[in-house]
């Protein structure tokens, strides 16, 4: 099985530099050519089965690349980004002048979610539920599968796979949009065989 994990297109929250988390924000213009412009990256990959986020901004990522077989596109709760409760909507400003938000960078294990957020066990729990469903689905097996998602959610992904510690969620940071992470999974084995990679033009 061949994973190719993607990161939705740009919206114009990225672009502002907006905390997005669960506010269905679409893509901009750009964020649809870069959707574009990744689709013909991947052109010569028949896709098997697509998965995305439910949030607009993943779906119409994901019904791009798919194109035309945008019928096999199949929502998942579990690939919802991350829910940032109070803190969705913020500014840069706001979030670099409270400490408290800011452990969400840098110091996981002890970031404390606003009221009606997720903590980073909420968004591995649910990510692990997916990873582990899809990695050992008989009818996956030998297949192509797209997975469209978002920057937290995404490194969720990694930091299983990769069996990190929490301190290691972020990595070396979270990919662009549309980056492409490929993993192969075999006998229920996952092995990452490039991550995060800009398939699409840089802008």
């Amino acid at each position: 099985m061949n994973l190719y994990i993607v990161r939705h297109g740009e919206t114009d929250w990225n672009k502002e530099k907006k905390v997005q988390g669960r506010m269905d924000i679409p893509l901009n213009e750009a964020g649809i050519q870069l959707a574009k412009e990744t689709r013909e990256a991947l052109k010569d990959i028949n896709f098997d089965y697509v998965f995305t986020s439910p949030l607009q901004r993943a779906r119409q990522t994901a019904e791009i690349i798919a194109f035309p077989y945008t019928e096999q596109v199949k929502a998942d709760d579990r690939l919802i980004e991350m829910d940032f409760g109070e803190y969705e909507g913020w500014s840069v400003t706001e979030r670099e002048e409270n400490a408290e938000f800011m452990k969400f960078f840098t110091d996981p294990a002890g970031f404390v979610p606003s009221a009606g957020g997720e903590s980073f066990q909420d968004i591995l729990e649910r990510i692990r539920d997916f990873t582990e469903e899809i990695f050992n689905e008989p009818a996956l097996q030998d297949k192509n599968v797209l997975i469209v998602s978002h920057g937290a959610a995404i490194n969720a992904m990694l930091t299983i796979i990769k069996d990190n510690p929490l301190g290691k969620f972020w990595g070396e940071g979270v990919g662009g949009n549309c980056s492409v992470t490929k993993v192969s999974v075999w006998k229920g084995k996952p092995e990452i065989i490039y991550e995060k990679r800009a398939l699409g033009k840089e802008r």
